[in-house]
């Protein structure tokens, strides 16, 4: 189970949770439809997702929070997706 926060993204597979908030991720890249990865310090994670689940937009929500913090886009604005 994956879900997107507005400020950090929470992880949760066969009992365990990983929870990332978005200041500590590095960067994140869409692998493809159904993967994304997240860096975080040295570390680097993988989402794969189910046919019905598509990553990318967890790698939408970390870039919205991030250009929203500079100052790029208001938080009101369309995400894209």
């Amino acid at each position: 189970m994956k879900i997107g926060y507005a400020n950090r993204i929470v992880f949760e597979k066969d009992g365990e949770k990983k929870e990332f908030l978005y200041d500590d991720i590095i960067s994140g890249a869409a692998v493809g439809k159904f993967k994304a990865n997240f860096y975080v310090g040295k570390n680097g994670y993988q989402l794969q997702g189910e046919k019905w689940d598509n990553t990318f937009k967890y790698i939408m929500l970390y870039y919205h929070y991030t250009h929203v913090k500079k100052g790029d886009v208001s938080i009101e604005e369309f995400l894209g997706i």
